[in-house]
This record gives structure tokens, C-alpha cells and sequence, in this order.
């Protein structure tokens, strides 16, 4: 009895690891789509009029599952970290240089300049005034908080586990 037991104890113990690793894989995969989605919705919101494609285009979603594969874990851990990569953001209507080069400006910092402004000072747009024309920007939006804070923030997060655990089908 004893040989024939440790046969379907192998290969049960083989079905388990393969079921957790599917697991783990639909896990990885909705928790990834529900958090762009999610994102890109606040991302559009803030924007607004204005186009958002590059922000979104430009953000990375990394999932680390934690747990599953543990022996005698009873709890699976999943977490989603979302970045805007600089070297892939490029703003498609008007990249800085494109818009220094139409205005004969000398170059103020190229698309991280951009980025920086969106994401840590709440603008969309070029600065309010340019001060080497003497004049106000009529693209000029300030909003009231920054984008790094509107998607970590935003209320649109509490349906997040929710849309989560439909999806998998819990």
C-alpha cells in the first residue's frame, strides 16, 4: 500500500503546484488589467479635454503574488506597482522640442520637463507665462492636485477588489 501511496501523493502534490501556478497566473493578469484600467480612467478624468494617451502609453504594471506556493498558506497576496516610465513617455500632440522649435525657444528640458510638470506640479501644458515673450500661455490648466496624487488616490480605487474577485469568479 505503501508504493501506491506515494504515487498519488507525487501526483497530487504535481497537481497542486500546476493548479497554484494557474492561479497565480489569472491572478497576475486580472489584478494587471483591473489596475489599468482603474488607472487610465483616473488618468482621462484628470486630463480632462486634453489627451492623456501618452500617459497612459508610458505606464508599466508589475503584479508580485505572494503566498500561493508557501506550504500550508491559506492566504495569497497580490500586488500591483504602477510607473510612468520616462524614456517611454512622449507626448504625441506636442513634444516639447517640437514646440520649442515652432516658438525659436531654446530647449527647456524636453518630455521629463513635461512629465514633471504633470506629475509633481499639477500642470498641463507649458508654464502659465512665458516669460520671454512677456505673455500668458492660453494651453495653461492647473490642476488642484498633482497626477502622481490623483492616481493613488482616487475614489475610483475602492472598486478595485471588487472588480477583482468578480473576475476571477469568487
Amino acid at each position: 500500500m505503501g508504493m501506491i501511496w506515494r504515487f498519488f501523493n507525487s501526483e497530487i502534490e504535481h497537481f497542486e503546484k500546476n493548479l497554484l501556478r494557474r492561479c497565480e497566473y489569472a491572478l497576475k493578469t486580472v489584478v494587471k488589467d483591473v489596475t489599468k484600467e482603474i488607472r487610465d480612467e483616473i488618468v482621462r478624468e484628470w486630463f480632462g479635454d486634453c489627451n492623456s494617451s501618452s500617459t497612459e502609453s508610458a505606464t508599466h504594471y508589475d503584479v508580485e503574488v505572494h503566498g500561493a506556493r508557501l506550504e500550508g498558506s491559506k492566504s495569497v497576496t497580490a500586488i500591483c506597482h504602477h510607473k510612468v516610465v520616462p524614456g517611454e513617455f512622449a507626448p504625441s500632440s506636442s513634444t516639447v522640442a517640437a514646440w520649442e522649435g515652432r516658438n525659436g525657444h531654446p530647449s527647456l528640458g524636453g518630455d521629463l520637463w513635461i512629465l514633471d510638470l504633470l506629475m509633481n506640479k499639477g500642470i498641463i501644458g507649458l508654464p502659465a507665462y512665458f516669460s520671454w515673450v512677456q505673455r500668458p500661455n492660453p494651453n495653461f490648466i492647473q490642476r488642484g492636485q498633482t497626477l502622481e496624487n490623483a492616481t493613488l488616490t482616487g475614489a475610483q480605487w475602492s472598486r478595485w477588489a471588487g472588480e477583482v474577485a468578480s473576475r476571477l469568479g469568487l
